[in-house]
C-alpha cells in the first residue's frame, strides 16, 4: 500500500468563489454557459498571482485560491468584482458573469497541492451568503483589514453555517457601486475612517518632502524602527476560553524582544488595555510613541502551534517582514526567540553577543507544562491563588521548566509581601530552584529584589536595588523592574533617580496608573503640593490604596485644606476597607495634632501602634507618628519615631529635611544628630546607586 501524501498545518486566507445562475444557464443554453465558463476563467485567473495567491483547485464554475494574508485575499476580491462589473456594463442581461466570493482565514491542512480543514469549509459556507457581484468575510477577515481598505464593511451578523459547529460572525464588503445602499451612520463612519486615512496619507507626503528637502544637505538613510508594540495576537480558534494562550504568545513574544536592549518595547500589559478600550489603531500607535508595531494570529491544533505575524511600520503602514510558522506546544519559547532574532534583522537593530545568546537559548518543555504556565501567567494580578496553582502543575509535570518556577516566586513574593511569611518561604524556595535552572530570567532578580526589601533583610535597599539592575541587565524593557526601582529610589529619597525609572516605566507601559500616582508622592517630597495634589486626585481613584490616599490628605494638609484632608481620611474609614497597618489612624493623629488637639491625637496614635502591630510594612506610618509628635511639640518623642521610620525602610533624607511638620524639631540636638547620620547614608546611595 502507498504511503500517505505528507501533510502539515500552517494559516492561510482561503477564497472561495462561484458563479451565480450556472447550473440554470446551463440547462437552458448549454453553448453560452460554456462560453462564459471560458471567458471566466480566463478573466479571474490572472488577478490571483497579482496578489500573491495560488490556485488549489476549480471545480466547475468555482475557484478555491490560497493567499498568504487576509489582506491580499480582499483585494484581489475586490479587483475582481471591479472588473467583472465593468466587463457586464457592456454586455447584454443573458451574457453577464456574476460570482460570489467568500473569504475567511484560518488553519488549514496542505496536503501536496491541496488544503483541507474547516477553514476551507467555512470560505465555502459563507460564499452563498455574498450578494451576486458581492464579497462576504468572517471576523478574522475584518480583523486583519477594516482599517486597511479603501472600501467599507458591514457586519451581516452570525448565521447558522451548515456542518459549523462555531458561531462565525459575516461581514459584507460594500464595493463603490453598492456604497448608496449604506445606512447615513455607516456612510459616515466610512467617510470619517477615509478622511483619516487621507489625513495619514498627507502626512506621510510631507513627511518625504521635507526629507526630501532635507537630503539637499544632509545623506539619505533607511529609518530604523526603534521602538515597538506587539498588539495582541488575533485567536483563530473562534473560543474565548482559549484567548490566554492568545495573550500568552503574545506577552512570550514581549518578553523576548525586550531583551534586545537598543530596542523600546511596549509592555504586552498596556498595550493589551488599549486594545480593550477599543482605540483606533492609529491612535494607539500615537499614545504609545513607537515606530512600528507586530500583528498576527495565533491558532492552536493540540499540540502543534501555528503563527503569523507582520511588522508594520508606523510612520507609512507599510509591511515590512511576515513570517508564518508552525511548532510543537513544547518548542514555544524556542519560537519566540526565532521570531525575534528575524524581527531584529528586519528592523536592522543591531544585536549585542549577549542579546543574540539570550534569543538564541533553546530547551524544550512538556507541552502540557507550558501550557499550565500560559495560563498561570494569565491569571496573574488578578486570580493570585489561582495562578499559583496552575504554576505549580506546571512544575509538577515539568520539574525543570525554569521560566514556572520564576513566575511562581514571583505570584507568592506578591502574595506574601506583607502578611504572609509562609509565603516568603515559598516564594524563595521556587527562586532557588528558577536560579538553579536559569539565571538569566529577569523575574529571578525582582523577586530576590522583592525578598531582600523586607524587615526580615532589614530593608536592604541598596542590594535590593543591584538585583534590579541585574534583571535589566537581561531584559531592558523589563517595566516591573523599573516600578519597584523608582518606589526604592523614592523611599530612599533619591527622587531625580526616582522620576527617571518612572518616566522608563511609562514609555513602556503608559498605562500604569500606580507609576502615575507615584510623581504625586515626588511632587510632595519636593514641596510642590498643588502638583502633587494634580496627580493623587487624578489617579488615586485609580489606585485605591492606603498610602495613595494617606499622600493625598498629606498634601491637602500642607496646602491648610484641612476639611478637604479629613474627607479624605473619613471617606476611607468609613468604606469597611481594613486599616491595616493603622496608616490612616495615624493620619487623623496629625490632623488632630495640627489642630492642637492633644489628648485626641495621643489616643490616636496609640490606636494606630495597635493597628501596626505585627505589620512589616509599617515605616509611613512610624512616619505620621513622628510628624504627630512634632506638631504636638514633642520632640522627645518625634525623633525615636523618626530614627524608626528610617531604620524600617523609609530613610527619606530629602524630605524629611523639607517637611514643613518637622519645623519644631529642627534646632533640637537629637533631631540634628540625627539628620547628619541621615544626610551622610543619603550621599552614599546617591553615589553607589
Amino acid at each position: 500500500m502507498p504511503n500517505a501524501a505528507p501533510e502539515h498545518r500552517k494559516l492561510a486566507a482561503i477564497m472561495f468563489t462561484d458563479m451565480v445562475g450556472y447550473s440554470a444557464l446551463a440547462q437552458k443554453n448549454e453553448a453560452l454557459a460554456l462560453k462564459l465558463l471560458d471567458e471566466h476563467q480566463a478573466l479571474l485567473r490572472p488577478f490571483f498571482p497579482k496578489f500573491n495567491g495560488r490556485e488549489i483547485e476549480t471545480i466547475g464554475d468555482a475557484f478555491l485560491v490560497e493567499f498568504t494574508s487576509a489582506l491580499d485575499a480582499v483585494r484581489c476580491a475586490v479587483a475582481i468584482q471591479k472588473a467583472l462589473a465593468e466587463r457586464n456594463a457592456s454586455s447584454p442581461g443573458a451574457a453577464r458573469i456574476q460570482i460570489r466570493i467568500g473569504v475567511h482565514i484560518g488553519d488549514v491542512v496542505q496536503r501536496e497541492k491541496n488544503v483541507l480543514g474547516d477553514s476551507v469549509n467555512i470560505a465555502a459556507r459563507i460564499e452563498p451568503l455574498a450578494r451576486p457581484g458581492g464579497i462576504c468575510v468572517t471576523q478574522q477577515v475584518f480583523d486583519q483589514v477594516y482599517n486597511k481598505l479603501e472600501v467599507p464593511l458591514v457586519k451581516l451578523g452570525a448565521p447558522e453555517l451548515k456542518n459549523i459547529q462555531v458561531p462565525v460572525c459575516l461581514y459584507r464588503v460594500v464595493l463603490p457601486w453598492e456604497t448608496k445602499d449604506l445606512s447615513f451612520r455607516e456612510r459616515a463612519r466610512f467617510q470619517w475612517r477615509r478622511k483619516q486615512r487621507r489625513w495619514v496619507m498627507a502626512a506621510v507626503v510631507a513627511l518625504v518632502l521635507a526629507a526630501i528637502a532635507l537630503s539637499v544637505w544632509r545623506a539619505p538613510s533607511h529609518s530604523r524602527i526603534e521602538s515597538l508594540a506587539v498588539l495582541p495576537l488575533t485567536n483563530l480558534s473562534n473560543d474565548p476560553a482559549q484567548e490566554y494562550f492568545a495573550d500568552g504568545i503574545t506577552d512570550l513574544l514581549t518578553t523576548e524582544l525586550g531583551k534586545i536592549g537598543s530596542l523600546r518595547v511596549i509592555s504586552f500589559q498596556a498595550v493589551k488595555q488599549f486594545k480593550q478600550a477599543g482605540m483606533p489603531l492609529t491612535k494607539m500607535v500615537k499614545a504609545l510613541k513607537v515606530d512600528g508595531w507586530v500583528e498576527g494570529m495565533v491558532l492552536r491544533d493540540g499540540p502543534r502551534v501555528a503563527i503569523t505575524a507582520r511588522l508594520i511600520r508606523a510612520a507609512t503602514a507599510e509591511q515590512v517582514w511576515q513570517t508564518n510558522s508552525t511548532r510543537n506546544l513544547s518548542n514555544l519559547v524556542d519560537l519566540q526567540g526565532e521570531v525575534a532574532l528575524a524581527l531584529a534583522e528586519a528592523m536592522r537593530v543591531k544585536l549585542l553577543p549577549g542579546e543574540r545568546t539570550l534569543l538564541s537559548a533553546t530547551r524544550p518543555v512538556h507541552p502540557d507544562a507550558m501550557d499550565y504556565y500560559l495560563r498561570g501567567k494569565f491569571s496573574f494580578g488578578e486570580k493570585t491563588e489561582l495562578a499559583i496553582a496552575m504554576l505549580e502543575q506546571a512544575i509538577k509535570i515539568d520539574p525543570g521548566f525554569a521560566r514556572a518556577h520564576a513566575q511562581l516566586a514571583l505570584a507568592y513574593a506578591s502574595k506574601g509581601y506583607f502578611t504572609d511569611p509562609m509565603a516568603i518561604e515559598k516564594a524563595r524556595q521556587a527562586l532557588a530552584n528558577a536560579m538553579a535552572l536559569d539565571a538569566s530570567l529577569p523575574e529571578v532578580y525582582v523577586v530576590r529584589a522583592r525578598l531582600l526589601w523586607t524587615q526580615a533583610s532589614g530593608w536592604d535597599a541598596s542590594g535590593a536595588i543591584r538585583e534590579l539592575a541585574k534583571a535589566l541587565s537581561f531584559n531592558s524593557n523589563f517595566d516591573e523592574a523599573y516600578g519597584f526601582r523608582a518606589i526604592l529610589y523614592w523611599h530612599l529619597g533619591l527622587l531625580d533617580k526616582s522620576q527617571q525609572d518612572i518616566e522608563k516605566l511609562l514609555a513602556l507601559k503608559p498605562t500604569d496608573t500606580q507609576m502615575r500616582s507615584e510623581f504625586g508622592g515626588l511632587f510632595l517630597f519636593q514641596g510642590h503640593y498643588e502638583k502633587a495634589l494634580y496627580y493623587y486626585t487624578n489617579f488615586a481613584a485609580q489606585y485605591p490604596v492606603p498610602i495613595a490616599e494617606n499622600a493625598l490628605a498629606s498634601a491637602y494638609q500642607h496646602l491648610h485644606r484641612t476639611n478637604e484632608a479629613w474627607a479624605v481620611v473619613n471617606r476611607f474609614l468609613n468604606s469597611g476597607r481594613a486599616d491595616t497597618g493603622g496608616l490612616m489612624t495615624s493620619m487623623q493623629a496629625v490632623l488632630l495634632a495640627d489642630a492642637g488637639e492633644k489628648a485626641q491625637a495621643s489616643e490616636k496614635i496609640v490606636q494606630a501602634q495597635e493597628k501596626g502591630r505585627n505589620f512589616s510594612h509599617f515605616h509611613h506610618t512610624a512616619y505620621n507618628i513622628a510628624v504627630a509628635y512634632a506638631l504636638l511639640n514633642e520632640p522627645a518623642q518625634a525623633v525615636p519615631w523618626l530614627r524608626q521610620t528610617a531604620a524600617d525602610g523609609f530613610p527619606n533624607f530629602s524630605w524629611f529635611q523639607r517637611d514643613p511638620n518637622l519645623k519644631s524639631l529642627r534646632s533640637h540636638p537629637e533631631f540634628i544628630r540625627f539628620m547628619a547620620e541621615l544626610e551622610k547614608q543619603w550621599k552614599r546611595f546617591n553615589e553607589t546607586l
